[in-house]
């Protein structure tokens, strides 16, 4: 995933076949990282604007779990967060991280 392209190779080592001409593209050429933050939750919270470690909500830039009938935990397709998601223009108008997410508009 952190190439943002699909893998050539699967889990035993063995070629992954794909059609004749197949975009090979993930997720529409955006690319995905996991990253580790090693920290106390306290200095998360005072620092980094995470989640207070006594809250129930999961994520702090979003009100799902802060709002009523608005659940994380809920995975319906017709779950109540689902109106809630970001998309880019929305993310930015909220003026969240706007340095680095113009480039993908």
């Amino acid at each position: 995933m952190w190439t943002g392209k699909k893998p050539l190779k699967d889990w035993n080592g063995e070629p992954i076949l794909y059609a004749a001409g197949e975009n090979m593209s993930l997720y529409g050429g955006f690319f995905f990282a996991v990253w580790c933050l090693l920290c106390d939750l306290e200095h998360g919270y005072s620092c980094y604007d995470l989640p207070n470690p006594t809250s129930l909500a999961c994520c702090p830039l979003c009100p799902v779990g802060l709002l009523p009938n608005l659940m994380w935990w809920d995975f319906r397709p017709a779950a109540a967060w689902i109106d809630h998601i970001y998309s880019v223009q929305s993310w930015l108008a909220r003026g969240l991280n706007a340095s680095y997410m113009g480039a993908y508009i």
